[in-house]
């Protein structure tokens, strides 16, 4: 085809064989410009690019992908190449306007020039700007509106991860560059006091579109350093990291900073096949390994006190049972209501952080998980420090999560309150609400759109599909029990397990969930990977029993 247009065409044996620097300088004698038209599949834009940064002079010949995208062969693929791009475009004007839109990525000229009078040599540098972008792009640097869709954000893509940078960032990333393939110091001299390299300039870098839904309404994407993990309703399926997933861009501050590996299943739920309802699930614990689960364990663990204080007189008996029986739902010591009451408290839990896990939004399931504590106090007050918060807390480390204070009950009239959301926010947490707070306020924010106010920037609007879920704690017995309130909220109970000891209870001692684990769960720099992994592999099973259950259009919630 190239030959056609009256061009001298030279190929290698594949598109991933490499030019040497000895067949490049070869080349170089009989031409005076040099194209290379890669393909426009993902090895070819790769090479390419891989060609074009190691050869600068070389002009890259990128194919239109919008044009070829449109259509297919005759053996129904994509089209690609050259050949499939002169189907399309026959002429040689066509040939001659596609080459004349070639760059390359060699973005500075240098020259010397003599003093006539002195006779001194002064070395001169000049930065070509539309050279200097192009560099730039196969750097992988590019614009990113906003979520607004009038900011512009500077960002660097590298396979499927995209990172926020700064214009000084670019710039220093360049002279980096520069001064590692030994540029000369007029080039690097020239960069450092370029207005090139301003901000203003380099908005025009190009601009791409990405799409960082990570869900599907039967799936959702975990995105950890060494892995992708798919979770659907049947099965976990984990993707090597290093390999791009075709159209699937996460955030890098998205990423679980750890590595993930396949664990087995850690518990077994089952209900009736007709029409189940809350207290038709039963659940089997098959391995307690994760300390997220061990916590939620304690947390539904109702009748602790019947269980390991009321039936024992020996307080030595009472501590060997309590030591034997430190994470278990389902002691000898309770009756088979007791234990089925906190195995649905428990089965409970699971689907509020499967829930909530899944970004996938459904008009017909607005909810949001709402956490009380089961014990109930003088002037109906619940008794606070049973870890509640801690609950939602933790999904922070799986999805973006925005906590709120509910003390405020006004706090939604401050058109500002928002200001924190944005599309990647997967959870609200509106935390410790206060007893007479007026959930009716949040009734559009749960099953509607959220308008984002940030101070100084112009207002925006956030679809239903696109804003988070939220889910909320409280130290009090809500009030409202409308059907209004009732069809928007998934209540949940935690036991005082628990708690603080004081004048004012009769408690024998103070345990907090530290006690627990001699020390506190999912602290950077104090938890083992061993940990992370087994947290991350309890939420997403928690996500896919979820999953399983969605079609069922139900609400597990806990005998109340």
């Amino acid at each position: 085809c190239a030959l056609s247009q009256g061009m001298r065409p030279i190929w290698l044996n594949s598109e991933t064989a490499e030019l040497s620097p000895k067949d490049y300088a070869e080349i170089s004698k009989y031409a005076d410009k040099i194209y290379n038209i890669p393909d426009i599949d993902d090895t070819g834009i790769r090479c390419g690019k891989a060609l074009a940064l190691k050869f600068p002079d070389i002009h890259t010949v990128w194919l239109p992908s919008d044009l070829l995208s449109k259509y297919t062969d005759n053996r129904g693929r994509t089209r690609k190449d050259l050949r499939d791009w002169m189907e399309l475009r026959p002429t040689r004007e066509d040939f001659k306007k596609l080459l004349a839109a070639a760059l390359p990525a060699k973005f500075w000229s240098s020259w010397s020039e003599v003093n006539q009078k002195n006779g001194r040599v002064t070395k001169k540098c000049s930065i070509n700007a539309l050279c200097l972008l192009y560099f730039l792009n196969l750097k992988n640097y590019y614009t990113y509106k906003g979520e607004s869709g009038k900011e512009v954000n500077f960002i660097r893509i590298d396979g499927n991860v995209v990172q926020l940078v700064l214009d000084s960032d670019i710039r220093h990333d360049l002279l980096d560059w520069a001064e590692a393939e030994g540029l000369d110091m007029e080039v690097r001299t020239t960069l450092v006091t370029s207005p090139l390299l301003s901000a203003g300039t380099l908005t025009a870098l190009k601009s791409v579109e990405l799409d960082f839904a990570n869900y599907t309404e039967h799936s959702q994407w975990f995105y950890f350093k060494n892995a992708a993990v798919e979770v659907c309703a049947n099965s976990l399926r984990q993707v090597d990291f290093k390999r791009k997933i075709p159209n699937k861009f996460v955030w890098e501050r998205s990423i679980f900073n750890h590595d993930f590996r396949m664990l087995p299943d850690m518990f077994k739920i089952t209900h009736s096949e007709e029409a189940p309802e809350s207290k038709d699930f039963h659940i089997e614990l098959l391995d307690v390994r994760s300390n997220y689960m061990k916590y939620l364990i304690n947390s539904c663990r109702i009748y602790w006190r019947e269980e390991m204080e009321y039936r024992f007189e020996d307080r030595n008996a009472a501590r060997e049972y309590a030591k034997s029986h430190k994470f278990d739902i389902a002691g000898e010591g309770l009756t088979p209501e007791q234990i089925q009451e906190q195995e649905q408290a428990l089965i409970n839990r699971i689907f509020m952080i499967g829930y909530l896990l899944h970004r996938y939004k459904s008009p017909s399931k607005p909810w949001s998980p709402y956490l009380m504590d089961n014990l109930i106090g003088e002037n109906n007050q619940c008794n606070g420090g049973s870890g509640k918060s801690f609950m939602f807390k933790a999904l922070e480390h799986f999805t973006e999560l925005c906590t709120i204070s509910g003390k405020n009950i006004r706090v939604f009239d401050n058109t500002h309150w928002a200001e924190r959301i944005t599309k990647n926010t997967g959870i609200v947490l509106v935390d410790d609400l206060a007893e007479n707070f007026p959930m009716k306020q949040l009734y559009d924010t749960i099953s509607g759109s959220v308008v984002i106010d940030k101070k100084n920037v112009a207002s925006y609007e956030l679809g239903f599909n696109d804003t988070p879920k939220f889910c909320m704690t409280t130290n009090f017995v809500p009030r409202e029990f409308n059907p209004s309130t009732v069809r928007r909220t998934i209540y949940g109970v935690v036991s005082d397990y628990y708690h603080s000891q004081s004048p004012e209870n009769d408690y024998l001692e103070t345990r907090s969930i530290a006690d627990d684990f001699d020390g506190d769960l999912m602290r950077e720099g104090s938890y083992s990977e061993e940990d992370w992994n087994a947290d991350a592999n309890f939420v997403m099973q928690c996500v896919r029993f979820y999953l399983s259950v969605a079609p069922l259009k139900i609400k597990i919630e806990p005998k109340l």
